[in-house]
């Protein structure tokens, strides 16, 4: 080992030493209490976190469209994020001493459904005699238009509606007992949730 490879190692090492010198330092002599957590955010500036995105959702189904002599069968596959706006949460109740609140949610909506034209196959297409092949790209064309309301649709369910919920009142839950917050959760036209 040559002479400034033995003096690069021997740095690393007294580097290392004082690295892990601080860590017991901050660690095992203070219990952490040399770290102070520090937040600029308030409760109620809630419309800054946006949207929310509590869930996404796989959706897959078969379409079915005719029209103009062509009939055609489509594997459709999607997904889609749901959300809670944000900008319409409001502080209903509020204790400052307390540290306590409870927040009036809107539902969790569909923000963004997607068609995935990798996954999405066509399954069959068959025309009459004498169609235009015009006829079958308006065909394909309207489907997959109607594909797009159809992930919508299926992702809008009451059960992913439901999760969305659960998860948002998880992620704000944990978001504001990290802030030292200990929130309810209320949803507008439903009940409190604990």
């Amino acid at each position: 080992m040559s002479r400034n490879q033995k003096v690069l190692a021997a740095v690393v090492a007294v580097l290392v030493v004082v690295a892990c010198l601080a860590a017991v330092w901050v660690f095992v002599l203070h219990g952490g209490d040399a770290i102070r957590w520090r937040s600029d955010f308030h409760i109620d500036r809630l419309e800054e976190l946006s949207e929310l995105v509590t869930l996404r959702v796989q959706v897959s189904d078969v379409l079915c469209a005719e029209a103009d002599g062509v009939r055609a069968a489509f594997l459709v596959a999607g997904d889609a994020v749901i959300s809670v706006d944000m900008g319409l949460a409001q502080v209903a109740i509020r204790d400052d001493a307390a540290r306590t609140a409870t927040l009036l949610l809107p539902a969790p909506t569909v923000l963004n459904a997607r068609v995935d034209h990798r996954r999405t196959l066509t399954y069959d297409v068959r025309r009459r005699l004498f169609t235009s092949s015009r006829a079958e790209s308006r065909v394909r064309d309207a489907a997959m238009a109607r594909a797009q309301g159809l992930i919508e649709v299926a992702a809008g369910s009451k059960e992913n509606i439901g999760r969305a919920r659960s998860n948002a009142e998880k992620t704000l839950r944990l978001l504001f007992k990290r802030l030292g917050w200990d929130v309810e959760i209320a949803w507008q036209g439903a009940g409190r949730s604990r």
